[in-house]
């Protein structure tokens, strides 16, 4: 059995953009947030999400444990074969 770690990432949330006050949605809860992006907790929360993700993937690597990356925008489908069908070809090898 195998455990394939799956990163998702939105471009948006990893960016510290400066577009003022923007309503966000959570599209896990539908709750709204009105978000101050210039403020500098906004940034370092980026920041700190950053920083997380890399000691993650750092972790990751250490064990050999090769995760699948999916952008919000990636056609998943896509994605999810050509990571398969790489890692067959690493198995062949």
């Amino acid at each position: 059995h195998d455990i394939i770690p799956v990163v998702f990432s939105d471009e948006f949330e990893e960016l510290p953009i400066n577009l003022g006050l923007v309503d966000m949605i959570d599209n896990e809860t539908g709750e709204t947030k009105l978000v101050d992006t210039s403020s500098s907790y906004y940034k370092n929360s980026i920041m700190k999400r950053k920083k997380e993700k890399e000691t993650l993937l750092n972790e990751l690597k250490k064990y050999k444990i090769e995760p699948m990356f999916i952008k919000t925008d990636d056609d998943i489908e896509k994605v999810i074969m050509k990571y398969f069908k790489l890692r067959l070809k690493k198995i062949k090898q």
